[in-house]
């Protein structure tokens, strides 16, 4: 029987290439052996993508949205081999592609979605996509899983989450702002961070990182922490509530009760 009744996950903004902190994250992870690790902004700004096999952490399956989309900077999932994690694609015509999903199945009959989601922070590339981000996030409070997740950069500093969303006085209804606020009202999804997660020198900090649930009792233990590597976001880390339907690995057992000596 599996008593494992949360995962522990970690989300980070690596501001650049997977390569870049890949020995660091490979460090973090056998300090705090995580069960999922998502990420964003994996692929380099400039040069080559690398490939799955050199992105790979031992013992993990590594999902990613498609890296040769010149428009996306790559989201990213590791998830532990011994959940039996599957990439799901959003349905209906969503089109939004810098983002990842995968779910997992759990016990007596419950399943979680999970997604990391980057959104650019140039509001020239960001805003013509804002519809298909927001038709995304209804495709994901729609489906039918128990348990739902979503972190990444959002990039939406004009809005203060306490933990629910507030608006300046100077956000219009057609500002960017309020539509995603709007979207998340519709959603039902429930924000969790309410910390600065990111920090520039002689900026004012602010929450760009964002996690989503369906249920605000799902996440425990959530820790803003150190940035990975030189990136000017912080990361995350926290529990997450579910019991996974863990693989069970066979193992040859020898019957020498039946052996002719």
């Amino acid at each position: 029987m599996n008593l494992k009744s949360t995962l522990k996950v970690f989300y980070a903004n690596i501001d650049n290439s997977i390569m870049s902190k890949h020995d660091e994250l490979l460090t973090l992870n056998a300090l705090e052996n995580y069960d999922i690790l998502a990420l964003t902004e994996m692929k380099p700004k400039v040069g080559m993508v690398p490939d799955h096999i050199v992105m790979s952490l031992p013992d993990y399956d590594l999902f990613t949205n498609d890296f040769s989309v010149d428009a996306t900077r790559g989201t990213g999932i590791y998830v532990k081999k011994s959940l039996l994690a599957k990439q799901v694609y959003p349905t209906g015509g969503v089109t939004f592609q810098d983002s990842t999903w995968i779910t997992i199945s759990g016990q007596k009959g419950a399943s979680m979605l999970v997604g990391v989601i980057y959104r650019s922070g140039s509001p020239g590339k960001a805003i013509p996509l804002d519809p298909l981000l927001h038709d995304m996030l209804g495709w994901a409070a729609s489906t039918g899983h128990s348990h739902k997740v979503i972190v990444g950069d959002f990039n939406h500093p004009g809005v203060h989450w306490t933990p629910d969303p507030v608006l300046s006085e100077t956000s219009s209804q057609d500002s960017a702002a309020y539509k995603f606020v709007e979207c998340i009202r519709d959603t039902y999804l429930l924000q969790h961070i309410t910390e600065p997660t990111r920090y520039r020198d002689g900026q004012r900090s602010t929450r760009d990182d964002l996690l989503f649930t369906n249920e605000r009792e799902m996440v425990d233990q959530m820790q803003i922490r150190d940035s990975v590597g030189a990136s000017d976001h912080a990361s995350v880390s926290f529990r997450m509530s579910f019991a996974p339907q863990l693989s069970v690995r066979s193992r040859e057992i020898l019957k020498y009760n039946t052996a002719d000596y």
